[in-house]
């Protein structure tokens, strides 16, 4: 493909808004290859693929992070690249400004936010390379990871969101932990993929849960407490899918169109009359 075909967004066109927002959408599709191309002191270059059925290939140049914030009572760190090594740094700003914006950011190295605190964290299109850990995170208000990818494991084990969670879109290529797993409010995974083992086992979700077009294509998901409405609507298992300690408390439990390639194995009474689902 040759480079004068190829639109390049930087930071500061994002920043100013004067972005071709219509491709920025389409490269929420997990259909476009997020690739690193160059990294130099004072950026990064990622290239935005197709997969197939569209030429609009894009690279986004990303800014390094400098270690300062757009406003006092937030950190913005949208439309930049941020290096394994600076993780020190990062978890430092983070401590003084909770408040996260990490639009199309480009995460490149393992990553250990582990009872950190969050307030209303916006982490739209942003890209792990490598491992997120979250464990024991608490995110204040509404968390939004929506049309993120994940190519490394990630750990959510014992974080607490205490407000609404979007993950809608999301792509989890490796290992992705929920076990224990605290959602005080609704909890959105409509559309997301789970390329590697998924361990939903124990969690608790007190609200409304979407899973509407969620893929597990993974050997085995384990899922568990809901509170409120559980929404599996269309939903792909394509290995074990198991509900054997689920509890569906006040809710219902939706699986209209569910696609289940192995027999599912569940416990709960609410449950006894869908055994073919």
């Amino acid at each position: 493909m040759e480079t004068d075909n190829i639109i390049r967004i930087t930071s500061d066109v994002f920043r100013r808004g004067e972005a071709d927002f219509k491709l920025l959408d389409a490269l929420h599709s997990k259909k476009f290859k997020r690739e690193l191309i160059e990294v130099t002191e004072d950026n990064a270059v990622i290239r935005c693929t197709p997969v197939s059925g569209s030429s609009a290939t894009c690279d986004l140049v990303l800014d390094r992070l400098r270690g300062r914030c757009d406003c006092m009572d937030l950190l913005d760190i949208s439309f930049t690249y941020v290096a394994g090594d600076e993780q020190n740094l990062l978890n430092e700003l983070i401590r003084e400004n909770p408040r996260l914006i990490a639009r199309f950011s480009f995460f490149d190295g393992n990553f250990n936010f582990s009872r950190m605190r969050f307030d209303n964290p916006e982490m739209l299109c942003s890209t792990f390379r490598g491992s997120a850990d979250f464990n024991g995170a608490v995110f204040v208000e509404h968390a939004n990871f929506s049309w993120s990818m994940f190519e490394g494991n990630v750990n959510f084990n014992g974080a607490v969101f205490e407000n609404d969670a979007d993950f809608s879109w999301s792509a989890f290529k490796g290992y992705a932990d929920f076990n224990r797993t605290v959602f005080r409010g609704n909890a959105d995974f409509n559309r997301t993929t789970f390329e590697g083992d998924a361990n939903v086992n124990m969690p608790v979700f007190d609200n409304d849960d979407i899973f509407n077009g969620t893929t597990f294509e993974s050997s085995g998901v384990n899922v568990s407490m809901f509170d409120g409405n559980a929404n599996f609507n269309e939903t792909v298992f394509k290995g074990d899918a198991s509900f054997v300690v689920s509890r569906f408390i006040r809710g219902n439990a939706n699986f209209n169109g569910t696609m289940f390639e192995a027999a599912p194995t569940s416990t709960d009474p609410h449950l006894r009359g869908f055994s073919d689902f």
